[in-house]
């Protein structure tokens, strides 16, 4: 296991945390039409890391995209990352406890192989690869369930959460050692033990996410980004 991470932080993240923040603190009002030249010279950065956010957060439910304009802050609610991270709690830990009864060795290798790759990863300092990787462990136990329909709408979920699923800071020793657990009882077949460690990991998403996004904000230097 990797001893020591370091916080990556991405442009396309820093992008999203600051519009983010604008939007939920009400700087960029509900109603309020926007477009990508417009916010990209707010934050002071090229098109390619704000068409990441506004597109992510498009996605979430925070922009709504409109015919003939680019799109307009959408009204306040409770936040579609946080109705994501109440239904993968919900219906993750079932994947695991399916996949622990049903995998066959393709699929556990599967599994394996993107755990495997995620310990690279975080060797190389990799952090958009190391979310990528987490997200595929997560969707190989959902198709290792022996439920398309469950797959498929997994899949449909890891969709609309946030880049930064998983990155290199101090959680993520934590967070492979999880995956490293549930793995092992996946492959052992122990659908319970698969099942309540699977619900230990997600039910705590939400936390780390705001976590993050604080660590975001600590961490966003004083002057515009280039």
């Amino acid at each position: 296991m990797i001893d020591q991470v370091r916080t990556f932080l991405t442009k396309s993240e820093l992008a999203y945390q600051t519009l983010l923040s604008a939007i939920q603190s009400g700087e960029l009002k509900a109603g309020q039409k926007v477009t990508l030249n417009e916010l990209a010279d707010r934050l002071g950065m090229s098109l390619t890391p704000v068409r990441d956010a506004f597109t992510l957060l498009a996605e979430q439910g925070f922009i709504i995209r409109k015919p003939h304009y680019a799109a307009v802050i959408a009204e306040k609610k409770l936040s579609r990352t946080d109705e994501v991270s109440l239904l993968r709690a919900i219906l993750e830990p079932e994947t695991a406890r399916l996949a622990a009864m049903h995998a066959n060795k393709a699929q556990i290798d599967e599994i394996a192989d993107a755990y495997n790759a995620s310990l690279e990863a975080v060797k190389n300092q990799n952090a958009r690869e190391l979310s990528r990787l987490n997200e595929l462990f997560h969707l190989k136990i959902a198709e290792a369930s022996g439920s398309t329909l469950l797959a498929e709408f997994i899949t449909s979920l890891w969709k609309a959460l946030p880049v930064q699923g998983m990155t290199l800071n101090g959680d993520t020793v934590a967070t492979l050692k999880s995956h490293a657990d549930i793995l092992t009882a996946i492959s052992e077949g122990n659908p319970d033990e698969a099942r309540a460690l699977m619900a230990g990991h997600v039910g705590h998403a939400a936390d780390r996410g705001r976590a993050y996004l604080d660590s975001l904000q600590s961490s966003a230097p004083e002057d515009k980004p280039d």
